[in-house]
């Protein structure tokens, strides 16, 4: 007994060349179309990183507006609240720190200057050189009874309305 292998006189796929073709037309479509939703995927993304505005979430779950401003701007509010704050720890001179009963030694300014130490957290509120220049000035302001507690100077906060 011997086996024979019979071949297939027919072609399993009698238009092979045709069917080639359509499934290379099809992939190339398809790719295609790919590629045009992957354009149109990257310039909705662009266009979405290109707002100027945007929303945050806040921990409370309240939503607030935010938009991109001037590195340099503030709110008319914060700058008076800053101007505000530094007036008050500035030229409020008393003989003991802020919310303890601690004698003020104050912090020496130069060779013969001391100010007290509100003055010199508020001299923080100022750019850095305008700070060293002013300083001196301030304590030439301030006589030295405010540390040994027999001179207090006390500002009133005026509020203006912008």
């Amino acid at each position: 007994m011997t086996l024979q292998i019979k071949r297939l006189q027919a072609p399993l796929l009698p238009e092979a060349k045709n069917l080639l073709a359509v499934c290379f037309i099809c992939l190339t479509a398809f790719n295609g179309l790919i590629f045009l939703l992957t354009l149109f995927t990257a310039f909705r993304v662009n266009k979405i990183a290109d707002r100027k505005t945007t929303f945050a979430q806040l921990v409370n779950g309240e939503t607030i507006y935010i938009s991109e401003q001037d590195r340099n701007w503030r709110y008319p509010a914060v700058i008076q609240k800053v101007v505000s704050d530094w007036t008050t720890l500035t030229f409020n001179w008393d003989d003991k720190l802020t919310g303890t009963n601690q004698l003020d030694q104050g912090i020496q300014i130069g060779r013969n200057g001391r100010i007290p130490t509100n003055t010199w957290f508020a001299s923080l509120l100022l750019e850095p050189e305008f700070a060293k220049a002013s300083l001196p000035k301030i304590a030439e302001l301030i006589p030295t009874t405010v540390f040994s507690g027999q001179l207090r100077s006390t500002t009133i906060e005026l509020i203006f309305d912008f």
